[in-house]
């Protein structure tokens, strides 16, 4: 790992704890509540640290999961209850929950993260969020077959035109309509 990637990992991280700090400063202090949100939001950044001293790759992984945690107020690492639309603290006995809900600050902090780490950022949301390599083939084989019959019932002109237009199809229609073009130009 360069130390660029190095250290970007570790800013990250360093403005959180910096986060949680002024959170705990501030309930002594003004009196805030800690939610169950806090306590999860401080035990997933202290993996995530140890994991980033001990293997960057995987820490990388946790550090994205913990902003998109953070993002959608699943965990967090304010006392301020910072979120789009209503996103009440709810207490169930001795604890006190904060409602899920879209956290602007820190959904900007994964959006710059992803920005500043974008290789890493863009397979892992492809591995996550898009299809595997199984599903793609499938779907690929597929239209592939829907395309190739619709091809093969054209006529010679409707086939011209398509031609003409070829970019204008997936690339799995691209592919069948050369190849029936090509026994089209065979049987002739």
């Amino acid at each position: 790992m360069n130390k660029k990637a190095k250290y970007k990992d570790i800013f990250v991280l360093l403005i959180l704890f910096i986060f949680l700090v002024i959170s705990i400063f501030r309930h002594f202090s003004d009196g805030y509540i800690l939610t169950v949100n806090l306590y999860l939001g401080f035990i997933c950044l202290f993996i995530t640290t140890l994991l980033r001293i001990k293997d960057g790759k995987r820490a990388k992984v946790f550090l994205i999961c913990l902003l998109m945690l953070a993002a959608f107020n699943i965990i967090s690492f304010t006392v301020e209850n910072i979120s789009f639309g209503k996103s009440a603290i709810y207490n169930v006995g001795i604890f006190y929950f904060s409602s899920p809900g879209i956290n602007p600050l820190f959904l900007l902090m994964l959006v710059i993260y992803s920005i500043i780490d974008y290789g890493f950022s863009i397979k892992f949301y492809k591995n996550v969020f898009g299809k595997s390599d199984k599903e793609a083939n499938e779907e690929y084989k597929k239209m592939a077959e829907f395309y190739y019959k619709r091809f093969s019932s054209c006529t010679r002109e409707e086939l011209d035109f398509a031609l003409k237009n070829i970019n204008e199809y997936p690339h799995a229609g691209q592919e069948s309509l050369k190849i029936v073009v090509e026994k089209s130009n065979e049987e002739k």
